[in-house]
This record gives structure tokens, sequence and C-alpha cells, in this order.
């Protein structure tokens, strides 16, 4: 009985572990890759943790990609590109509560490269 309790722990603990060898695998790609992208190292780091974040909730439920490194890049791409655009919409909200245009050139840049 206590075979089958540490294979249960290992198979459930199996997702966090993958995590953690996926991440500790493909950290400095992900951000290399995602500065060259958006050009911002502190956005990289945080979205790198939230990508990391999201593999730690779905992965146990729904196992472990295929591609791991690739599920970890374009999650992390997306929630950049999210976080862009609301930083954008959020901009011109207040632009426009403030009476003043907005700095468009830098922000349409940062989503456009």
């Amino acid at each position: 009985m206590g075979e089958r309790a540490a294979d249960a722990s290992t198979s459930a603990d199996a997702p966090m572990a993958s995590v953690a060898a996926v991440f500790r695998e493909e950290r400095g790609r992900l951000l290399a890759a995602l500065v060259r992208r958006f050009g911002d190292l502190d956005l990289a780091e945080e979205v790198t943790s939230e990508a990391i974040e999201a593999a730690l909730s779905h992965w146990p439920t729904e196992g472990v990609p295929p591609a791991p490194g690739a599920w970890l890049m374009t999650t992390a791409r997306r929630k950049a590109v999210d976080r862009l655009r609301r930083d954008h919409v959020f901009a011109t909200r207040l632009a426009v509560l403030a009476g003043t245009e907005p700095e468009r050139t830098l922000l349409r840049r940062k989503l456009e490269t």
C-alpha cells in the first residue's frame, strides 16, 4: 500500500518536476527571445514568470505538452502582447482624461516589434 501511495505521489509531482526541468533548461532562451522581441528585460522576466505560473496550474490537469519549451514561449509572448495592449489602452484613456495626446509612437513601436 505504501508503494501505491508513493506512485500516486510521484505521478502527481511529475508535472511539477517537468515545469522545473523545462524552466531550468529554457529560461535563458525564453528571456533572450522575449527581450529581442519586445526590447524590455523587465517585461520579459515578468511574462516568463507568468508563463511558469500558468504551466504550474495547467500541466497537472492537462498534462505536459509535447513541446513544453514552445508552450512556455507562446504563453509568455501572448502575455507580453496582452500587457502591451493593456498599457496602450490605459495610456490612451489616461491621456483623454488629462486632455493630452499619448505617446502613441513609442507604444506602437513596442507592439509592432
